[in-house]
């Protein structure tokens, strides 16, 4: 099947995304809606390396990843997809050794733009949501997620160190860099089968303000989304 990124991106390009909000609310799931066969999805968190976040894990991005992922960062209350009681854990980050490979049944994310071009200007990181199947004897009529891998934006070093922060770290230069845990936690959000929103703060809204970690957080919005899919 034919990959389909989905980014999140910086103030200075909003992405075009359609948004067919319903009464109940804003949310949108991916087209066709597709889901996990079960849960918690084990998630690889792997190199290669962004600039600014280094293979050995020295600025703790990495960790920092994980943690955020996983809802246990000491620096975010509410963090991640697994603080839903009514659904219960979702998403098991780890630190793998596996290659990034699209269809190949694990869930991955690369800090670095793994497939040229896909991740260019203003795009923070893209999602490849496009593998999948559809079997209509699903009891919910819904289609299973096969894989779904993350890159981030292809590596940039300047004298800022390149344009992630995470929040171990001791300062973020406004308009030069952003929050890691607030991208992956909205990447994530598109590996478990969600869109983009037009809620202004909540993790799905499409694009994000420099030195900001708040979207880490999920919001009312994100909630009601996972909690139709799982």
């Amino acid at each position: 099947m034919t990959p389909s990124p989905r980014a999140i991106l910086a103030p200075a390009l909003l992405a075009a995304t359609v948004l067919v909000p319903t009464a109940a609310h804003t949310f949108n799931l991916l087209k066709p809606v597709r889901h996990w066969a079960s849960v918690p999805v084990q998630v690889c968190v792997v190199g290669p390396g962004h600039a600014s976040i280094t293979a050995d894990d020295p600025d703790r991005g990495l960790t920092a990843t994980i943690q955020a992922l996983n809802g246990t960062h000491p620096n975010l209350d509410g963090t991640g997809w697994n603080g839903v009681a009514a659904v219960g854990p979702v998403i098991d980050a780890v630190s793998c050794n596996t290659t990034w490979r699209l269809a190949d049944g694990i869930p991955t994310i690369a800090f670095n733009e793994m497939i040229t071009g896909t991740c260019v200007g203003s795009c923070l990181a893209a999602t490849f949501t496009g593998f999948y199947h559809c079997d209509p004897a699903l009891p919910d009529g819904h289609c299973v997620v096969d894989d779904a891998d993350v890159e981030t934006r292809k590596n940039k070093a300047d004298r800022y160190g390149g344009p992630f922060y995470s929040l171990y770290e001791t300062g973020c230069t406004r308009g030069k860099e952003w929050s890691l845990e607030a991208v992956m936690v909205h990447e994530a959000g598109h590996q478990l089968g969600i869109g983009h929103t037009d809620v202004v703060g909540a993790t799905m809204y499409p694009s994000l303000p420099s030195c900001n970690p708040a979207a880490a957080t999920i919001e009312n919005d994100d909630i009601s989304a996972l909690d139709v899919l799982y």
